[in-house]
């Protein structure tokens, strides 16, 4: 009966593969940093977003809640003019819509 026995690599030909262990797990920890830090950043991006979209709706609210107030106190101030507006904007829409209704129901007319 044979014994079977296990050659061990030499010790020169251990250092190598020890080197490209350790370069690898060095290499692992470095991408792993480097994925908790773009993590941070695009998190922290995000809110910065988040947080100017607040603004902007805010900002947004403030300057309709104003347009509002200024128009009232104009129609206040003026309130033939303002009347004489919105009779006269009323007017184009519903040409407007009496145009494109038209030219809605005009069948096609063949070009040969």
């Amino acid at each position: 009966m044979t014994i079977a026995t296990l050659d061990a690599p030499a010790p020169a030909a251990r250092e190598p593969l020890l080197d490209k262990g350790l370069d690898a797990i060095r290499r692992a920890a470095q991408l792993s940093h480097e994925a908790k830090r773009l993590k941070t950043l695009a998190t922290d991006a995000v809110e910065d977003g988040l947080h100017t979209a607040k603004r902007a709706a805010i900002t947004a609210g403030r300057n309709a809640a104003e347009f509002s107030d200024d128009i009232a106190h104009e129609v206040k101030r003026k309130p033939f003019t303002a009347m004489a507006i919105v009779f006269a904007s009323g007017m184009l829409l519903g040409m407007l819509a009496g145009w494109v209704g038209r030219r809605q129901r005009r069948p096609a007319v063949d070009r040969q």
